[in-house]
């Protein structure tokens, strides 16, 4: 068959009649026949577009209940340690020195599990990107940035459960528990 392929910003019915006259000045027997490329683009991957937006909701959920599990698990621990808080606070220790300590406690324990779980989303990942002709690399920035978010949340939590726990009386805390 006879194709011509056409590349152009505008497409509206003066640009579709000119290229009609021109395709009719050609001599061929081919009827003249039009598609727009990006449409057959979107008609042949939108099952892949709706799977990628379904991955996407699913990743960020997860990443969300992930972090209210992390916060979650941080303030049980800080409120089983609430005599131990209130027993520093007396023997003298400052709010700062309380958030210092625990914040650490708590970003060791983080970075342990960044430490397990970044080489791990690279092996998976490229594994996984193998399998396809056409390849995209996986941005560490993006996956950092999870990383770091997870910590911001984290570390904001524990320094607001430490403030209102080194800000009550010690005496209280300590004969309420």
């Amino acid at each position: 068959g006879t194709y011509l392929l056409l590349k152009t910003k505008i497409i509206n019915d003066s640009f579709i009649k000119k290229v009609n006259a021109a395709w009719a000045g050609m001599k061929t027997d081919a009827p003249f026949e039009y598609s727009v490329v990006k449409e057959k683009y979107k008609k042949l991957h939108e099952e892949d577009f709706k799977q990628a937006s379904l991955f996407s909701i699913g990743a960020i959920a997860s990443m969300v209940i992930g972090v209210f599990g992390i916060i979650g698990l941080s303030l049980f621990q800080l409120q089983k340690r609430s005599k131990e808080v209130a027993v520093r606070k007396i023997s003298g220790a400052t709010v700062q020195e309380l958030i210092t300590f625990f914040c650490w406690k708590f970003f060791k324990v983080i970075a342990l599990a960044n430490l397990i779980a970044l080489p791990l989303i690279g092996i998976l990942y490229n594994t996984w990107i193998h399998k396809f002709q056409y390849r995209v690399d996986i941005s560490y920035i993006l996956i950092l940035s999870a990383s770091l978010i997870v910590v911001v949340a984290l570390m904001c939590s524990i320094i607001y459960q430490i403030w209102s726990l080194s800000s009550s009386n010690p005496a209280k805390t300590l004969k309420c528990v």
